[in-house]
């Protein structure tokens, strides 16, 4: 739902592309374009399976400017996995628990928008995945670059625990002249 509410909130895709769902009780705004959701429906899968195997590192949405290829913002989200965790040490999240996970993560995003500025240019997607080196990927993707903006600026958004992962956030984005 991250990604969709930064496609969403960004303006990357127009208002009508979207829908509204509500999801553990939290309202949220999801893409009805079926190639997108493919794309975020393939990452996902290994997202899940990561975080619960402990081995992801870090997700990267890169929003870059169509017409020049340049990278326009670095939405990082970077994953303390907690190793000592076991399926025995791990407490069962309740619906609650959820909900408040979600809304941390939709309050981050929202709080960003407000400060980052607004492109005039169409911008297109991509997300990076960081895990253990001992994960297999698929065959289909490839090692790219990490996106990294020379001379950005940065914001720090408010990290986040759950019970075995430490979640902290951070929004690069090009300096506009």
């Amino acid at each position: 739902y991250g990604v969709n509410s930064i496609l969403y909130q960004r303006g990357l895709y127009p208002e009508d592309m979207f829908t509204r769902v509500v999801d553990f009780g939290v309202p949220l705004m999801v893409t009805t374009v079926k190639e997108i959701s493919d794309y975020l429906d393939q990452h996902s899968k290994y997202i899940e399976e990561w975080l619960e195997k402990l081995t992801l590192q870090k997700l990267v949405v890169l929003i870059r400017s169509v017409d020049t290829g340049d990278i326009m913002e670095r939405w990082q989200f970077n994953v303390e996995c907690d190793k000592t965790a076991t399926h025995n040490t791990i407490k069962e999240k309740t619906e609650a628990d959820v909900r408040k996970e979600i809304q941390h993560v939709m309050r981050n995003i929202l709080s960003a928008n407000a400060l980052l500025p607004i492109y005039d240019c169409p911008c297109s997607f991509e997300i990076l995945i960081y895990t253990d080196k001992s994960q297999a990927v698929p065959e289909t993707w490839k090692i790219t670059e990490a996106g990294i903006i020379d001379n950005s600026l940065e914001l720090r958004l408010k990290s986040y625990d759950t019970t075995i992962h430490k979640v902290s956030t951070s929004v690069a984005y090009k300096k506009l002249d």
